[in-house]
């Protein structure tokens, strides 16, 4: 379970708005409250292969595990085109989003990562240390710092997320732009939130998102955040065994 009080209740999700002018994949961000639904397969061990569906059943995004890895996977549009790769370390700490366009002008490939494809830097995940939070910055053009022109980390984090003290698995995200009250930090208005909803049949995630939000990068963290997640349960009811 993580740590984070949920803010949901006190969000005003028909009138609230993120402020996303720009998203990750250059569509443009939410227009009214949005209520998606990330499907996943049947399958117990695959956690990276999921339906991206808005309210009406319409598809958005598909997710794909890319071969050959226990954690990566791909975010395709709805045809099938591919938009993102996202990958991690050996920690499974720094989750970076690479796109399969550059995302500037003569922005500079990645090599050795796929052999296959040329992919681009686009974002990255920092997941924090207790794997209860985490934070995401964007890849950004400069040019005198960065010698071989793929890009490099902005300090400026685009989206923050928690994981919530819950039974179940419930996640929140908020752009990180915090607010002072009487002197005490108050938490920032939430932009999405979504928990899983588990049954015989059905294994999927339901998520809310107010408007001016980035619908393809919320699908990409609340899908990393799951691999996570099931990552530290895995390790925690095996350390619990263990300690017997």
């Amino acid at each position: 379970m993580g740590g984070a009080t949920s803010r949901f209740a006190e969000t005003d999700w028909e009138s609230a708005s993120a402020g996303v002018k720009e998203t990750i994949d250059g569509s443009m961000p939410s227009e009214d409250l949005s209520i998606l639904t990330l499907r996943k397969n049947n399958s117990i061990v695959d956690q990276r292969s999921f339906e991206i569906r808005n309210d009406v059943d319409e598809l958005l995004y598909v997710s794909k595990p890319i071969v050959g890895s226990t954690k990566w996977f791909d975010l395709c549009s709805a045809s099938g085109e591919k938009l993102f790769c996202v990958h991690t370390d050996a920690l499974h700490e720094k989750w970076t989003i690479f796109a399969y366009k550059p995302v500037w002008e003569d922005q500079q490939a990645d090599e050795g990562i796929s052999d296959k494809e040329k992919i681009y830097r686009r974002a990255r995940i920092d997941i924090a240390y207790g794997k209860s939070h985490g934070e995401v910055f964007p890849y950004i053009q400069d040019w005198e710092h960065d010698s071989d022109f793929k890009g490099v980390a902005s300090d400026k984090s685009l989206l923050k997320v928690e994981e919530i003290k819950s039974m179940t698995a419930q996640f929140q995200s908020y752009i990180p732009q915090a607010a002072l009250h009487d002197n005490a930090l108050v938490h920032p208005a939430l932009c999405g939130w979504w928990v899983w909803e588990n049954t015989r049949n059905r294994h999927q995630m339901k998520m809310h998102l107010v408007k001016d939000s980035d619908i393809a990068l919320h699908c990409i963290v609340a899908i990393t955040t799951n691999l996570v997640h099931v990552e530290k349960e895995s390790f925690e009811t095996t350390a619990q065994v263990l300690g017997q």
